[in-house]
């Protein structure tokens, strides 16, 4: 497939917001390239064979299919940047177009087992892991889908889903990408998981990765645009790790798909954003009973009001 790498020079910190503007217009990804080193004690893992880029030197990069679909999208990221201020960075545009048969797989040597929550260890499927005791471990091929785990609104999630999910769970994956929060749901001891997903490439991805695991008998996954294509069922634990704007959209149905002592997680909030989200639940009748916070981002968990 021939594609073409964007990347937008910016700095550390708006590199994230930059990034969950260009999900914004339709771009399912993004990767950050560069920045300082984190502590080392908090590396999740490290090959000492990478090499640093300066702090002062950040893109976010994006990989776009050569498609008519291009041109068109490449001119709203081109829109958006010119409305962003200097704080930004110079978020100077470099388009390289690429084959991907040269080198589709070179980033699975950067993938490797790390330490996802308390006790969820995420392994890639060709990579091998002993568990320690008391570690679950969920194997994931993303392929195309959303959901390596890596990113920390993922993990925001499973850290929430760690305290609340016990053996009588009924779980709903909504925006289940590779079926990442669903599987670890399941391995929690869930009961019963209802994934979904609008892109076919997700809900495939989220299938083989379910079977890969193990837990298929537990976990049904579904095509659906947020919960429009859902079965009417109820369930004790609902997470959606998405962006603000479709949180907010998804606030207005989500209640009925939930039990009287239940919990909603909500994840891919971007900090500036939180408060909309937050004004949102209070509208449609949650309360918050945690907001839980990594880097830029923020997740929230909350429980239907009691009338």
């Amino acid at each position: 497939m021939i594609y073409h790498e964007i990347k937008i020079e910016t700095n550390e910190d708006y590199a994230d917001i930059v990034g969950a503007m260009l999900t914004d217009l339709g771009i399912e990804a993004y990767e950050i390239v560069g920045g300082r080193m984190p502590e080392k004690g908090n590396w999740d893992y490290i090959d000492d064979s990478l090499t640093v880029t300066p702090a002062d030197e950040v893109f976010v990069r994006i990989f776009l299919e050569d498609n008519d679909a291009y041109p068109p999208l490449l001119k709203s990221v081109k829109d958006l940047l010119k409305t962003l201020p200097e704080t930004f960075g110079t978020l100077f545009l470099v388009d390289t177009l690429c084959d991907d048969n040269e080198w589709k797989d070179k980033w699975k040597s950067y993938f490797k087992p790390f330490k996802a929550g308390e006790s969820i260890v995420v392994c890639p499927l060709w990579e091998s892991y002993t568990a320690n005791a008391g570690e679950i471990v969920v194997k994931i091929d993303p392929g195309a889908a959303f959901g390596s785990g890596l990113h920390e609104t993922t993990k925001l999630c499973i850290r929430l889903l760690e305290k609340l999910v016990n053996p009588s769970s009924h779980v709903i994956d909504i925006g289940c990408g590779s079926g990442i929060l669903g599987i670890a749901a399941a391995k929690l001891g869930a009961e019963s998981v209802l994934a979904l997903d609008m892109d076919d490439l997700s809900v495939k991805a989220a299938v083989a990765n379910s079977e890969a695991n193990g837990v298929a008998d537990r976990m049904v996954v579904k095509k659906s645009d947020l919960l429009k294509g859902a079965p009417k069922i109820k369930a004790d634990v609902i997470v959606a790790n998405i962006v603000a704007d479709i949180i907010i959209r998804l606030n207005t149905d989500v209640k009925t798909f939930l039990n009287p002592d239940s919990t909603y997680i909500m994840s891919g909030i971007i900090k500036e954003r939180l408060d909309d989200v937050l004004a949102s639940l209070e509208e449609n009748g949650f309360g918050v009973i945690t907001v839980e916070r990594m880097g830029e981002w923020c997740a929230v968990a909350a429980a239907p009001n009691q009338s």
